[in-house]
């Protein structure tokens, strides 16, 4: 969905937009990746001007993390791979004031609203993952937030948004308003979009999850798959 600034060579993901958070300035590198085709395509990512991260699609393979370590980069979290299934998830309720809706690209600004605040993202970079933008993607992808009842089409309690890969529901940008949390509504972002797809048809869903949201997604049925890596890097000036 972020514009690419260089052609991604194969088992690699480059993005670099020179925003003032490491997940504007990202590259995903798969197991395949030597150190030394490594060292070469992290290279935009060593500006002084900005954060940056890499994700070890892999884990922690040693040479590629030799590598990162020796360029500043800290291993900041485990990322954890994770599926579910019709059989295994659960219910999740959320309290009664509040309701799942959909949304399209006219609710940009709402849903950048929240998921920066949810995240702690510049807005600039939130906005990146907004509907209109996996449109102009051509990407197969339903966004969905939660609401209050009282004052509906206000602010946004929460975000998530469901893209189907390769003929499988994925669910990504779950980001819950700091003052909204401990309410179940990650839970339900994550397993109503899931249920609508599998009216489709669809049989699967899957996710990758950060530490604090693992343990949620384990409680509603997700299991795990093995771990991917991220290594940020923060220049000292």
């Amino acid at each position: 969905m972020i514009p690419a600034t260089a052609p991604d060579a194969p088992g690699t993901v480059l993005r670099v937009t020179r925003l003032l958070h490491p997940l504007g300035n990202i590259a995903t590198i798969d197991a395949t990746i030597s150190a030394a085709a490594l060292i070469e395509f992290i290279r935009p990512l060593l500006s002084p001007a900005f954060p940056s991260a890499v994700v070890l699609v892999g884990g922690d393979i040693e040479d590629q993390a030799r590598v990162l370590t020796s360029h500043s980069f800290f291993r900041a979290e485990s990322m954890c791979l994770m599926s579910v299934s019709r059989s295994t998830l659960r219910t999740t309720p959320i309290p009664p004031d509040f309701q799942l809706v959909r949304l399209s690209p006219a609710d940009d600004r709402r849903f950048a609203d929240a998921f920066a605040e949810g995240y702690a993202l510049p807005h600039e970079l939130a906005a990146m993952f907004a509907p209109s933008a996996a449109q102009r993607a051509g990407l197969n992808a339903r966004y969905y937030a939660i609401e209050s009842r009282e004052q509906p089409g206000g602010s946004l309690a929460a975000v998530s948004m469901c893209a189907i890969l390769n003929g499988i529901p994925g669910i990504y940008a779950v980001a819950t308003r700091p003052s909204q949390r401990g309410k179940g509504l990650a839970a339900h972002l994550t397993a109503e979009p899931l249920r609508h797809a599998w009216s489709e048809g669809f049989e699967q869903g899957l996710l990758q999850s950060s530490q604090m949201g693992e343990p949620v997604y384990r409680r509603i049925g997700f299991e795990g798959h093995g771990y991917m890596a991220l290594y940020v890097r923060v220049p000292a000036q």
